[in-house]
């Protein structure tokens, strides 16, 4: 049987890995090659009976890997094998290495996940896919809708580690998301974060801090967080006590940033158990 010849989507895959591998095979960690093997194998684009033993096995997948890297401007010498679509994916991600990077995001996920996975499952994989073009482009932050920005920091702080519960739209109780800290001591600590994603001009004033304030005393909170991506007035960041400062936290976008680059980090390495405690979550507030 022959050899099936690559797919624009397998190429994605390919290049993607290849780009995050600093475009050389040579840079590529023990392993990874047979992990890309086997996401390419659950593509659904050739039936079983026409794959061969062989199909995307890692030693093909290697030489194509090797074969898109003489592709590359920077290579010295003619390029070794490969085709129209090589040349037109490899042309995308010069143009837009983000957007390539965030359509094989899709591709992997369609493919690890279950031929018909539920709205759930899909909306989840959404909102992980939008923290980390976030972190990638933090100008995306602006063009979320309030509630999806809602699940992208619900995503963002399950990722790093912490318990998280989102609230139901309109029946919040105050607050939208609801943050858990286990000590090693056995205490528990619970947070309250509360999100306005408005348009400017519009600002966050006394009026939301202060609601904010009470529904942390009435539910016997550790702290509240309140973020809000249009920034805050000038009357509440002057009016606020210091008791009012250490009870409820202010973060601006730059904080919904940085949480979404602190989650794109834990992504991008290993995996590791991780015991994540307020810090974190307060880093850079004020």
């Amino acid at each position: 049987m022959r050899p099936q010849p690559w797919a624009r989507n397998e190429v994605i895959l390919a290049y993607s890995f290849l780009f995050k591998n600093e475009r050389r095979v040579q840079r590529v960690p023990d392993g990874q090659v047979e992990q890309l093997s086997a996401l390419l194998r659950k593509l659904p684009i050739f039936p079983p009976e026409e794959r061969g033993p062989r199909f995307r096995s890692a030693n093909s997948v290697h030489r194509k890997l090797s074969d898109l890297m003489t592709n590359l401007p920077e290579h010295e010498g003619r390029a070794t094998r490969g085709g129209r679509i090589d040349q037109l994916v490899l042309r995308d991600f010069l143009e837009n290495e983000y957007k390539m990077h965030f359509e094989a995001e899709w591709i992997a996920a369609s493919a690890i996940q279950a031929i018909a996975p539920s709205v759930a499952e899909v909306m989840r994989t959404a909102a992980r896919l939008l923290v980390r073009a976030i972190a990638a482009c933090p100008e995306e932050l602006f063009a979320l809708e309030w509630r999806d920005l809602e699940r992208v920091l619900y995503e963002t702080l399950d990722g790093l580690g912490y318990e998280v519960i989102l609230t139901r739209p309109g029946k919040d109780g105050g607050f939208d998301l609801q943050v858990v800290h286990r000590r090693q001591d056995g205490g528990i600590e619970t947070y309250l974060i509360e999100v306005k994603h408005w348009a400017l001009p519009a600002k966050v004033g006394t009026g939301e801090f202060e609601y904010l304030f009470e529904v942390v005393l009435r539910e016997g909170a550790s702290g509240g967080l309140l973020l809000s991506t249009s920034g805050f007035r000038p009357s509440l960041l002057r009016s606020r006590t210091r008791i009012r400062r250490k009870e409820v936290r202010l973060g601006s976008a730059s904080k919904i940033i940085q949480l979404c680059r602190s989650y794109e980090q834990v992504y991008g390495g290993p995996w590791i158990a991780r015991s994540v405690g307020p810090e974190l979550l307060f880093q850079d507030t004020f």
